[in-house]
């Protein structure tokens, strides 16, 4: 076996060997004559041929192809104008340049999503008779039943069987190590990491279908698209590659014929060696790399906050909004409804009134799990035997009659009348059996304690307008909006509702994000110029329908999402503007003759390097509030 230092040498032997012949051929004088051309010819040889097997690897694209061709045209120009040391040490740069971007971007691409990674392969699970037993994740299917430990993570959605009550760490799926309390029956994202010693989940989906999956799906999808800055970055640099192109067959020929107009007599070799100078600008495609670094970088730190870009388009767009409607509960409030006011008509109690409405209402819904926290009481000898879920509310049919739940003017389209009952400050429920009317249950919705500051977060980042739309009364969403300090509200807002004042909204030319669970609103979220999912973590993602999904609960990630796009935008127009800037200044010394081929050759590399650099550290990770 051979000893790895050797194995690395022989396996970058071209590397090294280009290297020398290039170290020997510029530190060779020129008076060496016949050996220094044989040397930079050699030299050039390698490089060129390293060049070719990169283009035909894959890796280059056929814009490359056109820089790469450009750049040999350059080079045997300057052969051909004997300066066989720059022309060695344009097509080295050329070589390096390619190096580097390619290695930058490799980089981030390994570090794009390591949380498949870090879940465990092995899980332990537990059959019918209660025997345990160790077994491969991707060998663990839908509905058995899986053991997690403390400070391990799951790696399968599931739905949490015992205890009646646990807490995990999200934070590989979030970013925040913060608590996330888990009641049974409910559902458990893979990289989920158990506080308790010992947790029970039922497996929902298969190891290769899991939030992981998901998430590593939708990081790639967001990498390997095209976003409009690239395609528009693309545009503009093959555009200066041209202007340089043609500026140097300008700077060759146009002094040397006036020259001839003026009967003097034309130096061909120094407006040759001045022509390539600007030739050299022309083939670059550092500004196409750099973006591309820049691109995966705000791809792979987003994934760190936990804020999950479903294509890179999504970035852009959302950098072109200037007005954000937020769907009330889950996003800015807590979610978690508490019951805080029973009301039953005359001859009714409140155990009958909570009892009928625990029927109707689904318990993985925020109003069902309210009622649940308040009180088990359920209704003996009656038992449901179908439910229809309406926009207004739920008809639910049992062996005693049908049940009514759910806003007001659901219960008067079916005929019962309530309209006397005085206006509610919170949300509301209104209960009926057999068409009389049980009562009232009344719920309060808590604003997160973020809420208030990831607004204002919002505002000075340049959100002109902040709204709220609910399906809560005008009061409850009223005082929402106030605590929170937005500047516009709507209630009692079906789905439709929302969709509708959106369009009207954008008929304007404002351009709309809209902020919901990515579940609940699906109207709203297709006729938004973006939509954006808040606290996705605790559903299935490929159920989402969102452009951008914020795996935590933190109103203050949507504000760490902007800056990300922002601090995007910034490293795209810095390295516009250091490349172009550049490549002007290096030409025009070399018009005036202030700067050699060689000189302009190494100016030129550093201005790559520059921006690959800067594009690389620019777009650096933002720390999360």
């Amino acid at each position: 076996m051979k000893h790895p230092l050797l194995n690395e040498l022989r396996r970058h032997s071209p590397e090294l060997l280009a290297l020398l012949m290039t170290a020997g051929a510029l530190l060779l004088p020129a008076e060496e004559g016949v050996l220094h051309i044989i040397l930079c010819v050699a030299a050039y040889i390698v490089l060129a041929f390293m060049i070719i097997s990169r283009a035909e690897s894959g890796w280059a694209t056929r814009i490359d192809v056109v820089r790469s061709t450009l750049v040999v045209i350059a080079s045997i120009g300057a052969f051909f104008a004997r300066q066989p040391a720059a022309a060695v040490t344009m097509i080295f740069f050329y070589w390096l340049c390619i190096r580097i971007g390619r290695h930058l971007v490799d980089k981030v691409k390994r570090t794009l999503d390591a949380s498949r990674e870090m879940c465990p392969d092995e899980l332990t699970t537990e059959e019918e008779d209660g025997t345990t037993h160790p077994l491969a994740a991707d060998h663990i299917h839908t509905g058995d039943t899986v053991i997690g430990v403390r400070e391990r993570p799951l790696s399968i959605n599931g739905i949490l069987i015992t205890p009646s009550k646990a807490s995990f760490d999200f934070h590989k799926l979030t970013g925040e190590h913060k608590p996330v309390e888990i009641k049974e029956g409910e559902y458990v994202p893979a990289g989920a990491i158990p506080f308790d010693d010992e947790v029970r989940v039922k497996v929902t989906k298969e190891w290769n279908e899991n939030s992981i999956a998901d998430i590593s799906h939708f990081v790639s999808e967001a990498a390997s698209n095209l976003s409009p800055s690239r395609l528009w970055i693309n545009r503009i640099s093959t555009f200066f590659s041209y202007f340089f192109f043609v500026g140097a067959l300008l700077a060759f020929f146009l002094p040397p014929l006036l020259a001839i107009h003026s009967g003097l007599s034309p130096d061909w070799i120094v407006w040759a060696r001045r022509a390539l100078i600007v030739f050299v600008c022309a083939g670059t495609a550092a500004p196409v790399i750099s973006l591309q670094i820049a691109h995966l970088r705000t791809i792979r730190n987003a994934r760190q906050m936990g804020i999950i870009f479903h294509d890179t388009t999504a970035i852009e767009t959302l950098l072109i909004c200037d007005t954000i409607f937020f769907d009330k509960t889950g996003t800015l409030t807590s979610g978690i409804l508490e019951v805080i006011k029973i009301a039953p008509t005359r001859g009714h109690v409140k155990e009958e009134v909570v009892g009928l409405a625990a029927l109707a209402t689904d318990s993985s819904h925020p109003l069902g799990r309210a009622l649940t926290r308040y009180s088990t009481i359920r209704l003996p000898q009656i038992f449901v035997t179908d439910k229809t879920v309406t926009p207004k509310g739920i008809l639910c049919k049992t062996n005693k009659g049908d049940i009514l739940a759910g806003m007001r003017s659901f219960l008067n389209d079916n005929g019962i009348d309530i309209s006397r009952l005085a206006p509610a400050d919170d949300t509301e429920i209104c209960i009926a059996l057999n068409n009389e009317f049980f009562g009232q249950i009344f719920f309060a919705d808590i604003l997160k304690t973020n809420s208030a500051s990831a607004i204002a977060r919002l505002r000075r980042l340049g959100i002109r307008c902040i709204g709220i739309l609910s399906d809560d009364n005008e009061r409850s969403v009223a005082r929402i909006s106030k605590l929170a300090g937005a500047d516009y509200h709507k209630s009692t807002m079906l789905p439709d509702d929302k969709a509708r004042l959106i369009k009207k909204i954008l008929s304007t030319g404002r351009k709309v994000a809209f902020v919901s669970d990515g579940i609940t609103s699906p109207q709203a979220n297709e006729a938004a110029t973006i939509a954006i999912g808040l606290g996705t973590a605790r559903f299935d993602l490929q159920e989402i329908m969102s452009d951008i999904s914020i795996l935590s609960h933190n109103p203050d990630r949507l504000a760490d999402t902007l800056q990300l796009a922002r601090r995007l935008r910034l490293t795209i127009r810095l390295s516009l503007f250091l490349g172009i800037l550049g490549k002007l200044a290096i030409s025009v010394l070399g018009l005036f003759g202030f700067i050699s081929l060689l000189g302009a050759t190494c100016a030129n590399f550093l201005i790559i390097l520059l921006m690959l650099l800067s594009n690389y550290l620019v777009s650096n990770k933002v720390s999360g509030s």
